[in-house]
């Protein structure tokens, strides 16, 4: 479901049976480069949120040509530091697929 901040979207939550608006969360692909291959990728939630240093919502209501200069900008500043990333492949999903499926479940500086 996509979430749109001008709809009154809401949902109803089976475990307790309450209504609540969803919260916009970010989902964001990206290719990492190790210096030998590129990985496709994809982090979701919080780490895409704490990488890019804003909410979902922020990442959202950029244009095009204001999205365009923060990816470029966001992809310097990210690709002059070195990272600890923690993946998560589905093998069951790998070997059924013909793309493998990586999720990064944490990122984290490394000291220089």
């Amino acid at each position: 479901m996509f979430y749109n901040d001008n709809e009154e979207t809401d949902c109803e939550n089976p475990k307790c049976g309450k209504r609540c608006l969803p919260t916009p969360r970010a989902r964001t692909y990206v290719q990492l480069d190790d210096g030998t291959e590129l990985l496709d990728a994809v982090m979701f939630g919080d780490v895409a949120e704490n990488i890019f240093s804003c909410t979902a919502v922020q990442l959202r209501s950029y244009s095009d040509e204001k999205h365009k200069l923060f990816v470029q900008k966001t992809t310097r500043q990210l690709s002059a530091k070195k990272w600890r990333i923690q993946l998560y492949v589905d093998a069951n999903r790998t070997m059924s697929s013909k793309y493998n499926q990586f999720t990064i479940q944490a990122v984290e500086p490394m000291e220089d």
